[in-house]
This record gives structure tokens, C-alpha cells and sequence, in this order.
């Protein structure tokens, strides 16, 4: 059933508030599957069950689909049309969910959900749940260009090195706002990023908020950010032999992780 009809048929509004945009085109979950390279050995965890389209076709591959949903106006139409053994739906909020639940399985993430909950998403995953094979994301463009961003450029900022510090990001394909319903302003793209830790998870959150500290004000200097946490961040600098008069974003994420651990042994 087409995604007009089941809206019809169900007689679902869909809701701002819960950030809705649903797929038109059947091709599209078809693609993120394809792009995926999932097998049955995969449990697929899947954020934003809507109305379940991608949740079918990933059960054609997968060994198991958690997928979660907080609509639950959705759950009539989730037992008619997604009734099979290797799919079980949680109606709950997946940024209060215990991750660890999964310890043990073959993870893969997957979703399309609404934009403004892409970071606390990507935090999750990364600071408290197990080990996982890949995240497939679809995304504003705009956010995936963030993603990718070189540093030097506009677009390169904490986001960028935060997320590049614990993933290798594999490109996918865009879809074009005339996809969905209601219609979005902007392009998406479907993107894939593969754990690659340069920081240990187990500092990942002292890192994040040690970047997100020196791109707080990304017009001052980096040492004028530093500032706010050591008496002396020219001699930081100077120790590793950045320009003591650099900003932020002209850093690499390897250099972020010099100056991370070169500050946490000024205060140890």
C-alpha cells in the first residue's frame, strides 16, 4: 500500500510538532537497503518507524527490526501492515533507551527521522551504546555537508570534528524534497558512517565538550576560547606547535586530539 493511501485509509494527520515527513517513492527505502549491505546476520535497529515502509523492506534482509516510534496513532496501521516474527515495534522515545539491551547483537542503525534530533541521535549511539557495525542516516544535505566538511571551510565546526573523531563517512545519494509529504524546503541525503575511533569512547565526552568549547566563539582565537579553562594557552600551543594566533576551525581532528590530551595532562 502507497503511503497516500495508508495516510487515507488510516486517516492520519500528520504532526509538525513530531517533525513527519514520509516517503512517497517505494524506490527510496529500496535504496537505503541496497546502499546499507545488510544480511541476515544483522539485528537492525531502526529509528522512526513512521509508516513502515523502510521497516518491511529491511525485513527481507535482516534477522531481527527494532524499530522505534513515539506516534503511537501509528500502532493500528503498524499491526496490519508490518505482522511478521522479525519485526517488533517500541513505542518509546529512542534517546531514553537503554542501548546496552543489545549487547551482543550485530547492530546496524538506520533511520530517517526528523533533523533537529540528528546530534543527540549520533551523541547516543556513540557515548552509550554497544559496539555496532554502521549508522545509515538520511539527513538534510546541509548536515551531511557539516559532516564532510574540510576544516579552514564554513561549514567545518565542532559537529564536524566531534563526529570525525569516532567515524569514517561514506557518501550515499540525495533525494529531492518532491519525495516526501509534506514536501521539506531542502534536500535530503542518505549517508553512511562506519565506527572509526580516533578518540576512545571513553573520553568521547570530555572531547565533545572540550571542541565544542574552542569553536564557542568561532570568530575569537582559539587560545582567547582556551581561556576559559587554563591560565596559559599560548604555552599549550606553543607545545605543539600550533600558531598561537589560530582559530578553531583551521584545526584537523587529529590536532584537536593532540591538544586534547596535551590540556588533560595540564590539569592532572
Amino acid at each position: 500500500m502507497k503511503t497516500l493511501e495508508i495516510l487515507k485509509k488510516y486517516n492520519i494527520a500528520l504532526k509538525k510538532s513530531l517533525g513527519q515527513n514520509y516517503l512517497l517513492n517505494e524506490n527510496i527505502p529500496k535504496k537505503m537497503v541496497n546502499f546499507s549491505k545488510l544480511d541476515d546476520s544483522f539485528t537492525c535497529i531502526e529509528i522512526g518507524t513512521g509508516l513502515g515502509i523502510l521497516t518491511l523492506e529491511l525485513s527481507k534482509y535482516v534477522k531481527n527490526v527494532i524499530s522505534f516510534e513515539i506516534d503511537r496513532r501509528l500502532n493500528t496501521i503498524h499491526k496490519d501492515l508490518l505482522d511478521k516474527k522479525n519485526i517488533t515495534i517500541k513505542y518509546e522515545d529512542f534517546l531514553k533507551t537503554n542501548l546496552n539491551i543489545f549487547e551482543g547483537e550485530k547492530i546496524a542503525y538506520i533511520a530517517n527521522i526528523p533533523y533537529n534530533i540528528t546530534s543527540p541521535i549520533l551523541e547516543k549511539i556513540f557515548s552509550e551504546g554497544p559496539e555496532f557495525e554502521f549508522i545509515v542516516l538520511m539527513v538534510q544535505k546541509e548536515f551531511a555537508q557539516r559532516m564532510n566538511a574540510k576544516e579552514g571551510t564554513k561549514a567545518y565546526g565542532a559537529m564536524t570534528v566531534n563526529l570525525n573523531s569516532q567515524a569514517k563517512i561514506e557518501n550515499g545519494f540525495t533525494v529531492k524534497p518532491d519525495e516526501f509529504i509534506p514536501k521539506p524546503k531542502v534536500e535530503s541525503f542518505v549517508i553512511k558512517l562506519i565506527p572509526d575511533y580516533k578518540v576512545d569512547k571513553v573520553y568521547f565526552n570530555e572531547f565533545r565538550k572540550f571542541v565544542n568549547l574552542c569553536f564557542s566563539q568561532r570568530r575569537k582565537k582559539l587560545k582567547n576560547n582556551l581561556k576559559k579553562i587554563i591560565n596559559d594557552p599560548e604555552k599549550l600551543l606553543n607545545s605543539l606547535s600550533i600558531d598561537k594566533d589560530i582559530r578553531a576551525e583551521k584545526l584537523k581532528t587529529e590536532e584537536f586530539k593532540k591538544l586534547f590530551f596535551a590540556y588533560k595532562k595540564t590539569i592532572h
